[in-house]
């Protein structure tokens, strides 16, 4: 994990509601987030300490997709698409 977003641990004040920090701020970009996907599928305690801090939506969000991650095939998705000749189906590759 880059230092720069600080830690992935979240800190609570008194009334237990959690601070903002720099990782918050980086976890809003696409990097953040795909950084935070990755350490709960490695299942990190701090990152499911950090999911569990979140509002109830986006918590919901990503345990979805989370579930479509974990749920997904194996590999580059493939789509059978017929020729444009007339031939044989062919393979090709989605992007």
């Amino acid at each position: 994990m880059r230092a720069i977003f600080g830690p992935l641990q979240p800190q609570f004040d008194e009334k237990d509601k959690p601070i903002p920090d720099t990782f918050d701020k980086a976890r809003k970009s696409h990097y953040g987030h795909c950084m935070l996907l990755g350490a709960l599928m490695c299942g990190r305690q701090d990152a499911i300490a950090r999911l569990q801090s979140l509002k109830p939506r986006t918590r919901y969000r990503i345990e979805a997709e989370l579930l479509r991650l974990h749920t997904r095939g194996r590999g580059r998705p493939l789509e059978v698409a017929p020729d444009p000749t007339g031939g044989r189906a062919e393979l090709t590759i989605v992007s």
